[in-house]
């Protein structure tokens, strides 16, 4: 059974693992960058840009 957090899903069962996309996006777009995600076919990707502190 898949759950919705967020933007995101997961199927993990409770006590599991699986809020690391989630907590990543939230850091990522605080510091002006952004995330995409894609699930087709049973395959799943991601893309960050994460910005360069000078």
């Amino acid at each position: 059974k898949k759950k919705k957090i967020g933007t995101l899903f997961s199927s993990n069962k409770e006590g599991m693992h699986g809020f690391g996309l989630h907590r990543a996006e939230a850091i990522i777009e605080q510091h002006g960058g952004w995330c995409k995600y894609n699930s087709e076919d049973g395959a799943f990707s991601s893309e960050f840009l994460v910005p360069v502190m000078e």
